[in-house]
């Protein structure tokens, strides 16, 4: 199960409030490809600077994972707060050497649009320590999960 770099993230639509649970559910099969398709695409639009990604052996064993330094709260606007009761986005993204978010993709969608619009935004401002493999900064691809629930 990936624990150390996806991050689960719940949204109470009464407020603008999230907070990170510390095991995401698992990826179904199909995101999974998914997920694998963009590192690949990724890893050809640069392949002097590739992507690592945790969910390989040799690179978890090696890997000083990111640390968040920074969260910004998904907002949401009225329409979706009224017209929907729950949904979740998964969502891909890189790491880069700097701690910045960059090539967010969305992986899969439930529930508002807004939710999957909201996620994305929120997730490019967010902030982290580098990543590292034997010490030097690398890329890394990190999937974020956010849940919106009515409270």
């Amino acid at each position: 199960m990936r624990t150390t770099l996806t991050a689960l993230v719940l949204c109470g639509l009464g407020f603008a409030g999230c907070s990170t649970r510390g095991v995401a559910p698992p990826l179904s099969p199909e995101v999974e490809l998914s997920l694998d398709d963009f590192r690949r695409a990724l890893d050809e639009a640069t392949p002097s600077d590739p992507v690592f990604d945790d969910r390989d052996p040799s690179v978890k064993a090696r890997l000083t994972p990111p640390v968040e330094l920074h969260r910004v709260q998904p907002e949401l606007s009225r329409a979706a707060r009224a017209q929907s009761r729950e949904g979740n986005v998964a969502l891909a993204c890189v790491i880069e050497r700097n701690g910045s978010v960059s090539n967010v993709k969305v992986l899969s969608a439930t529930g508002h649009g807004d939710f999957t619009a909201a996620s994305v935004a929120a997730v490019r401002r967010w902030r982290y320590t580098p990543a590292k493999i034997d010490g030097s900064p690398v890329r890394l691809l990190l999937t974020v999960t956010t849940s919106y629930r009515v409270r």
